[in-house]
């Protein structure tokens, strides 16, 4: 893991070859999703917020045409973009900035009731929502 995170830490273009790879083999095997995840944050909690939007929208820019290319569908970018990497971003951030992690934990539990709470509000039936986000991918 450390050979990775000093690997990611050479450049933005290093970050986002790692950010992107395990994004994409997390199609394979989903667990690898956190290692893309882990990427953003440390490249938030290392070089600040704007390195991280630049790192992740670059890895959107490069799993949403991979994944046009190779699905005939753009939106596993968007995906990862908006479940996975946009909460970590925020709460690396945040924890960067209040340097306590046991206040960023509770910041994320309540985040995590309030987005679950909307959700439901807003879609109805989350089964269905996802399973016509999913459908084309499955």
């Amino acid at each position: 893991m450390q050979l990775l995170a000093s690997y990611l830490m050479r450049g933005r273009a290093q970050a986002v070859l790692v950010t992107s790879v395990t994004a994409l083999l997390s199609l394979i095997f989903f667990p690898l999703s956190y290692l893309s995840s882990g990427a953003i944050g440390l490249v938030v909690m290392q070089r600040g917020i704007r390195s991280g939007f630049e790192v992740m929208f670059g890895t959107l820019l490069v799993t949403t045409i991979f994944t046009m290319v190779v699905f005939g569908s753009p939106e596993m970018g968007p995906m990862f973009t908006i479940t996975l990497w946009i909460p970590t971003l925020i709460l690396a951030a945040h924890l960067a900035a209040s340097g306590s992690l046991a206040f960023n934990l509770v910041y994320a539990s309540l985040a995590a009731v309030m987005v679950v709470i909307a959700f439901y509000l807003f879609t109805g039936d989350p089964v269905a929502w996802w399973q016509g986000v999913l459908g084309p991918l499955i």
